[in-house]
């Protein structure tokens, strides 16, 4: 398996939108005549515009085999994120096909942004995952997330102190 871990560009973006729609990000599951974006579905091509391309503020990558993208992750900085007040890397999407889930392609990409934020010198690193998204929070977890209610937190000051992270 010839994985590649890169950064998204606007190349990608007919890629990236089969991979949001097949993960269900463009659903029409709308309540109140919401339109855009509401409780992680998306009602039309809204989504395009959040599409993170990779800058130095906003470290977007994919895993691609054969040319082929596998899976993302996007990411953005941000100051005073939440109750936190610090600068805060935040995790705003993360995908992995399912038939690729099983070969740590998720991790390596948390990693390659574990990495920037570090190079940022980030205090933390965040991901909001929906109560409803059991995996993404049992995978969020086994990489030393802690969670406080959806959002789950990673202290890049332990990941100095200890010289790794998990």
């Amino acid at each position: 398996m010839g994985l590649l871990i890169r950064e998204l560009n606007e190349e990608d973006s007919l890629q990236i939108t089969e991979l949001y729609k097949s993960f269900g990000l463009l659903m029409d599951t709308f309540e109140n005549g919401n339109q855009g974006y509401t409780g992680g579905y998306y009602r039309d091509d809204s989504y395009k515009e959040d599409i993170y391309y990779s800058d130095e503020e906003n470290p977007s990558y994919v895993a691609e085999i054969d040319g082929r993208i596998i899976g993302f992750i996007e990411a953005f900085f941000e100051n005073n994120y939440i109750e936190l007040n610090d600068y805060v890397c935040i995790i705003s999407n993360i995908y992995v096909i399912d038939e690729y889930r099983k070969y740590n392609i998720g991790k390596l990409l948390v990693d390659k942004i574990i990495s920037i934020a570090l190079l940022k010198n980030t205090d933390y690193i965040s991901a909001s995952v929906l109560p409803r998204n059991i995996s993404a929070a049992k995978f969020f977890n086994n990489l030393g997330f802690k969670a406080n209610g959806q959002i789950f937190i990673k202290d890049v000051n332990k990941l100095l102190s200890n010289g790794k992270h998990k």
